[in-house]
């Protein structure tokens, strides 16, 4: 065995059982969470083309609420929302408006400094 060998172990979360894994629930407590939440998966949309961020916030924010009445009052199949809390489909902005909305959120829309082509 090299020393390269000895020295570096692939890691095994099973040996480190005070570490858990990242949810993003963990960080989504206040009011104030989770429009910063919403607004930096917003931002990563318009300027990164990524949609990630947004629709695993989102996801979250399903999954705290009550899936029928969600379903009833946004307008959204059930089957759509637990597409959108398992992430298996992209998102329409048509569904993600009445998604927010339904939860008592908005799109805001700002400018950037991005040129466009």
């Amino acid at each position: 065995m090299t020393t390269t060998d000895k020295n570096h172990r692939k890691f095994n979360p099973a040996d480190h059982p005070e570490l858990k894994p990242w949810k993003i629930e963990d960080h989504l407590q206040t009011e104030e969470d989770i429009e910063a939440g919403l607004n930096v998966g917003l931002e990563a949309v318009v300027e990164e083309g990524d949609p990630s961020y947004l629709v695993a916030v989102l996801a979250a924010l399903c999954r705290k609420d009550n899936i029928s009445h969600l379903a009833k009052v946004s307008g959204v199949s059930r089957q759509t929302i637990h597409a959108v809390i398992n992430q298996q489909a992209d998102v329409r902005l048509s569904t993600l408006s009445s998604l927010l909305t339904a939860l008592g959120y908005g799109l805001n829309v700002h400018r950037t400094t991005r040129e466009v082509a």
